[in-house]
């Protein structure tokens, strides 16, 4: 029995404290029903400013950093609903920051936003009182400023760019709007950034409509721009407009003549500090097709020079119906041959050119191939010129005073006599399909080794002559005075057509 007795009061102690422990814990099984917590209090939310308060002239600018917080009892913030316009509509995000754009109403330069964010918990409950920030704020307009700047006379197309910003934020810009003179604005889309200017009718002087291309990509635009004057003076007007209806600044460029086409040739001088240059060539056309539009890009500190060689370069040229450039092997795009030649840089616009029916004469000579000049086999003028190589030989390719360029089969060309001793000379491997017009008595100077070919002509797919290339100096040419045969032949016979 004591045995018996010693074992029933430790068992009876255990059911007492288990049956205890049971009481306990089913009580917090029955305090965490989900019943109970949804009638528990609802999420609250906090902005850490409940309002600004700010005199019109210190209203913040459209772009608002915010912040935000929630808290419950009993259960968990897993969101945020967020509302811009005192409730309408809602938005939902996981997120306690965010930065706001707020746009102010069109024709307003002020508004007041009411900001509301309500938390919700992981029953889906929502703070009932959402939290609320009054936002007075106000447009900026945009500013604007000219990137480029025009010369005094501009010949028959320009490009122009500018840089349109706004403190509110670019995605609040609306449009850029342009005009000429004093004639209407026109709108165009806020990321234009560039664009380039091209008459309808570039050969009548007066009041003429400008075609635009905007970008580096020329993309034409469906309106013109009235108001330009052709062989008058002109001044472009451009602005910026906001989405709240707000202008920018206005930048006007500098007063400018525009200059209208004369001709269908196009001579341009790309020859560096050496008058005779020019001087025979205008003589010579003066005699033989009196009637070109001329331009020199050293002049006046190379003020006539192209900024934009692929874009109004390209569209400028279009205008003729043929192009006499003339250059050098110095004629670079800066002052050291390091810049790389000028015929290189005007060698895509001339490729186009030459694509859409154009009629070329380029008289230049070439470097030889040398990576310390950055001139080599992969130049761009390879691809213009009907040249295949050039010598890369050592020593000198002479042209003695008693010799002559003679030319190949072509009777109706004229012999050439040079009036000076030439060296440095450029002889080239003409391309397959090219024709050769001419080869130079060459005398060879240091072991020099190479072609004798100084120029020839190249067709295009309509077998019509549209490429001639000398790559000789020919104002040093003219000692028999048959240089002006050579222009006669090929502008007014070559490339009539």
């Amino acid at each position: 029995m004591h045995t018996l007795k010693g074992l029933l009061m430790p068992m009876s102690s255990f059911y007492r404290k288990a049956w205890v422990l049971f009481i306990f814990i089913f009580s917090l099984s029955v305090g965490c029903r989900k019943g109970d917590f949804n009638s528990g209090p609802l999420p609250e939310t906090t902005i850490f400013l409940d309002q600004i308060q700010l005199p019109d002239s210190l209203r913040l600018s459209t772009v608002v950093k915010m912040h935000w917080n929630g808290f419950v009892q009993n259960a968990y913030i897993t969101g945020y609903e967020i509302s811009t316009n005192s409730g309408t509509t809602w938005g939902s995000t996981h997120r306690t920051d965010s930065t706001f754009v707020f746009m102010v109403p069109p024709g307003n330069q002020v508004a007041d936003i009411v900001f509301m964010v309500r938390a919700m918990d992981n029953y889906g409950r929502k703070d009932p009182s959402p939290a609320q920030l009054r936002i007075p704020v106000k447009n900026t307009p945009p500013v604007i400023v000219f990137t480029d700047s025009l010369p005094d006379t501009v010949f028959t197309v320009f490009s122009m760019s500018w840089n349109l910003t706004d403190v509110d934020g670019d995605e609040t810009l609306d449009s850029i709007q342009v005009r000429m003179n004093g004639g209407d604005w026109i709108n165009l889309p806020a990321q234009t950034q560039l664009l380039t200017f091209v008459p309808e009718a570039p050969s009548f002087a007066g009041i003429s409509r400008l075609k635009l291309l905007s970008g580096t990509s020329a993309q034409p635009q469906s309106q013109t721009l009235p108001g330009a004057i052709l062989n008058g003076m002109n001044q472009l007007i451009v602005r910026g407009k906001d989405k709240s209806g707000a202008y920018s600044n206005e930048v006007q460029s500098t007063a400018f003549y525009l200059k209208k086409v004369n001709s269908d040739l196009l001579v341009i001088d790309a020859y560096p500090a050496d008058p005779s240059a020019r001087s025979l060539y205008t003589l010579t056309l003066d005699a033989t097709y009196p009637n070109y539009d001329f331009i020199s890009f050293y002049d006046n500190n190379r003020k006539y020079q192209p900024r934009y060689w692929n874009i109004a370069f390209r569209e400028w040229i279009g205008l003729y119906d043929k192009v006499f450039w003339y250059s050098s092997r110095s004629a670079y795009n800066g002052a050291a041959p390091e810049s790389g030649l000028l015929l290189e840089t005007a060698s895509q616009a001339f490729q186009s050119y030459l694509n859409t029916g154009g009629k070329l004469l380029v008289i230049s000579s070439l470097p030889s191939i040398d990576t310390n000049y950055n001139f080599v086999t992969t130049s761009p003028v390879f691809t213009l010129l009907p040249i295949d190589t050039i010598s890369t030989s050592i020593g000198q390719a002479r042209l003695q005073t008693d010799s002559l360029v003679l030319p190949l089969g072509f009777t109706e060309y004229p012999e050439l006599r040079p009036s000076q001793f030439l060296t440095g000379l450029s002889p080239f491997h003409p391309i397959p399909g090219a024709e050769v017009l001419y080869r130079a008595q060459i005398t060879s100077s240091q072991g020099w080794q190479g072609p004798r070919v100084v120029c020839a002509r190249q067709r295009g797919a309509n077998g019509r002559v549209h490429l001639v290339y000398f790559s000789l100096d020919m104002q040093y040419l003219n000692a028999n005075n048959s240089v002006s045969l050579f222009f006669s032949k090929v502008l007014t016979e070559d490339f009539n057509w």
